[in-house]
């Protein structure tokens, strides 16, 4: 099989020639098209050339002959556009590239303050240019891309970048997203059935309220905790430990609401609603990913800098 689309990448990569061949030459050409291995060319060919050092040297010169290369760097320029499909992504990949590779993660940028309009540079061009600590970004990219282990992250990140992108990312949920969900689902809910919508409506209400109550206890307690770290001081009232036990995750109530929606609504605008259900389904999973980044990133970097600070005493 990677014969096949080796032999395949080759008509992309060259420009087949209009030559005249020898006699050998030719028989040798012919060769080119079964589908066998080194060692089996050089079986048939052994049936014309008796010496395996002519039958190689007459091989190369056949392909000089017939083929031109279009694009000599075409090799380094495909490994740098896929480098990401080989591992994680790194400061000197185009910004652009990992954006239009993995659109989710412009709601990174954005809660990173980055904005668009960065033309061809790297991330680490965009991120100096917008104050964003480089290590830090590519941290929360390549763990929420599945690459690479906190570990090879943690001490290389700045606690103060994450956790402003993880005050930014509250202000994102409670003040635009869950809103706007919201004021969607009361569009497609309305001229339905009067009890039902009420239901719907105060089952997804419960549900902010959750993920209020969840946000607004990190931005009162955990994240005034971390800057009296990030300042030299460790309360002893009060440690991170304290928090991963309480961290329950929030997204189990939006779960039972698109189910009530999806089995038990009867929609008279499938386009609304249906709009709706997706909007749910991927604040879903925009929530996951924030917890995520919370329990395997941001707890340990936490844990750390107390063990710095500790040690110190």
């Amino acid at each position: 099989m990677i014969k096949v689309v080796a032999f395949d990448l080759v008509g992309v990569l060259v420009n087949e020639k209009d030559i005249e061949l020898s006699e050998i030459e030719e028989k040798l050409e012919r060769m080119f098209g079964p589908n066998i291995n080194d060692a089996d060319y050089l079986i048939e060919a052994r049936k014309i050339i008796e010496k395996d050092s002519i039958i190689m040297n007459i091989t190369e010169t056949l392909i000089d002959k017939l083929y031109k290369v279009k694009d000599r760097e075409i090799f380094k320029k495909v490994k740098e556009k896929n480098m990401y499909k080989l591992g994680a992504y790194n400061q000197n990949n185009r910004m652009s590239d990992l954006v239009c590779d993995n659109y989710p993660v412009l709601l990174v940028m954005s809660r990173f303050g980055i904005a668009l309009g960065f033309g061809d540079k790297s991330i680490g061009e965009v991120c100096r240019e917008n104050g964003v600590h480089t290590e830090t970004f590519l941290a929360v990219v390549n763990l929420l891309l599945d690459e690479g282990d906190v570990d090879d992250y943690k001490n290389v990140i700045s606690a103060g970048a994450l956790l402003e992108y993880l005050h930014n990312s509250h202000d994102y949920f409670l003040n635009f997203r869950l809103p706007a969900i919201r004021c969607n689902l009361l569009n497609a809910i309305d001229g339905g059935e009067k009890d039902i919508s009420i239901a719907i409506l105060r089952f997804f209400d419960e549900y902010v309220a959750e993920v209020q109550k969840h946000m607004r206890y990190e931005e009162s307690t955990v994240f005034p905790y971390v800057n009296s770290l990030l300042a030299g001081v460790k309360p002893d009232m009060y440690n991170i430990a304290i928090f991963r036990k309480r961290h329950d995750q929030v997204e189990a109530k939006l779960t039972e609401l698109k189910n009530i929606l999806i089995k038990y609504y009867p929609a008279s605008s499938s386009n609304e609603l249906n709009s709706v259900l997706f909007d749910i389904f991927t604040c879903e999973q925009d929530l996951a990913s924030h917890n995520y980044i919370e329990d395997y990133l941001f707890i340990p970097v936490i844990q750390t800098l107390e063990y710095n600070i500790e040690r110190k005493k």
